[in-house]
């Protein structure tokens, strides 16, 4: 899917008692060509040393896009060809 990798770097975490928020941001070229770039938030929640919850949010049109939208025209495109 992301034939010259993918990178996510965390941009910042705040953290109180049991719980941790980090917002990171990812890129990478889809196979296809195109860049997806995106940007996260978890919330995790630790109890006795072990996370016990798990929240990610993302923009999920930019996912629809990139990951259902750009390669299903690709392969149309290359399905069309001779």
């Amino acid at each position: 899917m992301f034939p010259k990798g993918f990178q996510i770097t965390v941009k910042s975490v705040i953290a109180e008692d049991n719980c941790a928020a980090v917002e990171a941001e990812s890129i990478g070229e889809i196979a296809v060509g195109k860049i997806y770039n995106q940007t996260y938030h978890y919330l995790f929640v630790v109890e006795d040393g072990k996370r016990t919850q798990h929240q990610e949010y993302l923009d999920t049109y930019h996912l629809k896009e990139r990951m259902v939208d750009d390669f299903a025209e690709a392969l149309l495109s290359s399905s069309s060809q001779p």
